[in-house]
């Protein structure tokens, strides 16, 4: 009966080993299956041809076009002026309400225009020429400067020399065109007017854009000692660090609002900007450039962009060790040998085989075989997508926290004992990485600025000196700052990164190859690939 259930005990644990190892052949198998498509994308790198091809066909604009000519359709009026003589703005508008019997306006902006208004004659240069400047050439502003001020026309600035006009709209531009205003036509009256005020939506969020990548890398040292005086001391630091920094600042509204200004006459136009519109007063003509530029930015600012990102990371390890650890104590005192193990890099997972001398001299003798052989394949996908508009960075981050014990403190007090305090820290690795999509106008290309970091889970080491403990946390950061240019849909690796170390050591007594009396020798492969993919989709 015994032996039954010891059978069954033996096959059930014979069983659970093999779907063990079937599962952890599946994950090796997996691991590089990735890191042969790893290899095979960095291979595409050089030989890549693109994926999206260009294609002229006919296209129609879905978007209705704004009639530009509203207000300035007027009713037919026969009306004809030809004269020589000066005629002044409300002469014509007399004229016009008599023919046409349709009511004529004149805002009180037209006439401070037209009576702040100086017309000077042609007149030839009086006195000397004024000296040119370093280039040659003579100065604008001294053409023409005279102590005597331009002579103004007799009466009214509003009046035309001569006018010849055929036809109501014919009449109006020709009017409106010398004299430097504008027209329109409300339905029911004509509005002769100067500056116009309207107001613009912004179709996007204010947002203060600050971007910033540091790369440094790099090492420090200091040292230093000191005697009984000053004159004794000496010390000195020794540093060797690169450091590549990218840096750019936006504000959306304010550049708007830089734009905007540069546009309006100077000392006329004003404008006015809040959250999601912009006032504007100036002439029809600044106004007209006003909105094409606002209408320009509000259709690239809204524009979308789906940022696909996939990240390879392939880590192949193998390590080899082998050696033997003598454990001698010679049963006989009087010879005074003791001898030690030399082999002190075995892993202490190395599996371990060992004989015992228990007669003769070396009585009570171990010697003992260690070896070890693993191999690992790490493969770490990451996959993030996300939607952001133009100009608009977004982050991505998947990363894992990990705490540690810092530093361990012991605080002893008179009479009353010693008490120890753990200090914890928290580190941070992963995958993290900022992206900062620009749409070209008019154009199914973007340029993408980012900057990349990651990082494997730490390895924490102890360390003890002096009687207190403390953590290390090592940990392997990968950094890349890089501008790319993309079209929408291509997929494209935008960096490929490959590491290799490959370490061996020897130890043993005598020579470094000999460890018949202890040591042994461990080599080391590491492999490390790392693929970025971005693939873009404009919406």
């Amino acid at each position: 009966m015994n032996k039954k259930i010891l059978a069954i005990m033996i096959a059930a644990a014979l069983l659970q080993g093999c779907a063990s190892y079937r599962q952890l052949e599946s994950t090796r198998k997996e691991a590089v299956a990735e890191q042969q498509r790893a290899r095979e994308m960095m291979s595409d790198l050089r030989t890549r041809t693109p994926v999206v091809k260009e294609s002229s066909r006919q296209w129609i604009n879905p978007r209705p076009v704004m009639d530009k000519n509203t207000g300035k359709t007027v009713p037919g009026c026969p009306i004809v002026i030809h004269t020589r003589q000066s005629i002044t703005l409300q002469q014509v508008v007399q004229r016009i309400t008599e023919s046409c019997h349709i009511p004529v306006r004149i805002t009180p902006d037209v006439l401070a225009y037209l009576n702040t208004s100086t017309t000077g004659s042609t007149q030839q240069i009086q006195g000397a020429l004024p000296p040119p400047d370093a280039s040659g050439m003579v100065p604008l502003a001294a053409i023409g400067a005279s102590d005597t001020p331009p002579s103004r026309l007799p009466g009214n600035t509003a009046a035309l020399s001569e006018l010849n006009a055929s036809g109501l709209t014919t009449l109006l531009n020709a009017v409106s065109s010398r004299l430097g205003i504008s027209w329109r036509y409300d339905g029911s009256h004509i509005i002769f007017y100067y500056l116009e005020t309207q107001t613009f939506p912004i179709t996007y969020m204010d947002s203060q854009v600050a971007y910033n990548a540091t790369v440094v890398s790099g090492t420090m040292s200091s040292n230093g000692s000191s005697g009984g005086s000053a004159s004794d001391a000496i010390s000195g630091d020794a540093s060797n660090t690169q450091t590549t920094s990218v840096d750019m600042k936006s504000a959306l509204y304010q550049d708007v609002k830089n734009a905007v200004t540069s546009m309006l006459t100077p000392g006329i136009g004003r404008m006015f900007m809040s959250t999601g519109f912009i006032t504007v007063t100036d002439n029809p003509q600044v106004l007209e450039t006003v909105r094409a530029f606002i209408e320009k930015r509000n259709e690239e600012m809204k524009r979308q962009v789906v940022l696909n990102v996939e990240i390879l990371s392939i880590r192949k390890t193998r390590n080899e060790q082998a050696g033997i650890d003598w454990n001698a104590v010679f049963s006989d005192r009087t010879l005074g040998l003791s001898l030690g193990s030399t082999f002190t890099s075995a892993a202490s997972d190395a599996i371990t085989g060992g004989v015992s001398i228990v007669d003769g001299k070396l009585t009570g003798s171990k010697a003992f075989l260690k070896a070890l052989s693993s191999q690992g394949d790490v493969s770490v996908v990451t996959q993030n997508s996300a939607v952001t508009k133009n100009l608009t960075p977004v982050p991505m981050q998947i990363a894992n926290q990990q705490s540690y014990i810092e530093s361990v403190t012991t605080d002893t007090t008179a009479n009353v004992g010693s008490s120890t305090s753990l200090n914890a820290a928290t580190i941070t690795t992963g995958f993290n990485m900022t992206l900062l999509p620009f749409i070209l106008p008019d154009s199914q290309t973007l340029q993408l600025l980012y900057s990349m970091s990651l990082s494997d889970k730490p390895v924490i080491e102890n360390y003890e000196s002096g009687g207190s403990k403390a953590q290390l946390p090592n940990v392997d950061l990968k950094t890349i700052n890089q501008t790319v240019d993309l079209k929408s849909g291509q997929t494209v690796i935008i960096s490929g990164f490959q590491q290799s170390g490959r370490r061996s050591g020897k130890q043993g007594v005598g020579t470094p190859g000999f460890f018949g009396l202890g040591g042994g020798i461990n080599s080391e492969n590491d492999d490390t690939i790392l693929v970025v993919l971005i693939t873009p989709n404009i919406i």
